[in-house]
């Protein structure tokens, strides 16, 4: 476990601090090993968009209840190969500021149990412009799901997405519905996390 902590602290000197994602490693217990200056800046601001809510004191509660999320998945499955396959991302922070969260698990040193999860945080604002061309790609959305989903990023509500589109709010409802079927979500905010890892 030292091993990786230091791996990760050199790996941060060794980048520019402007490019590095927010980095945090948690154990299964909640308690924090690492978090680089990049994820306690954006773990601030996240807990100051949820209205000062914290987890374990430190953790904003997005980010504490993600961990969860992973820990019992993690539990479900028993072999370490499954693990790779298990990675949860959220978009937390608000929609002036919105932050990417992605979630990893990690084996002990045996490769029998979970150990730690790590969270990657990442100010998703720089990827709205890009991200719903490339979920048009990915996902084989059409041109009006895409603008839907432009929208969506901006944090527009079905009514302000009918105006900026021009159309119905049951269009935009139904355009909300086949987006989240094309991208295998289920909630307005799974349909930005998956855009924009995409």
């Amino acid at each position: 476990m030292t091993n990786l902590i230091d791996s990760l602290e050199r790996a941060e000197c060794a980048t520019d601090r402007r490019s590095t994602p927010g980095i945090a490693l948690l154990t299964l217990s909640k308690r924090c090993l690492y978090m680089n200056r990049q994820a306690r800046e954006l773990c601030q601001h996240i807990i100051w968009t949820e209205g000062g809510r914290v987890a374990n004191g430190l953790l904003p509660k997005s980010v504490s209840d993600l961990r969860d999320e992973i820990v019992n998945l993690l539990e479900g499955y028993s072999h370490v190969k499954d693990w790779e396959n298990i990675e949860i991302s959220r978009v937390a922070g608000d929609s002036d500021r919105p932050v990417l969260l992605r979630g990893l698990g990690f084996p002990d040193p045996t490769g029998i149990k979970p150990v730690c999860v790590l969270i990657l945080m990442e100010e998703a604002g720089r990827h709205l412009e890009l991200a719903p061309a490339q979920a048009k790609l990915r996902f084989q959305l059409t041109n009006r799901e895409q603008a839907a989903i432009e929208c969506l990023a901006k944090g527009f509500t079905n009514k302000e997405i009918a105006d900026a589109l021009g159309i119905s709010e049951p269009t935009v409802k139904e355009h909300l519905r086949h987006i989240m079927q094309k991208t295998g979500t289920h909630t307005r905010t799974g349909v930005l996390a998956r855009v924009l890892s995409a």
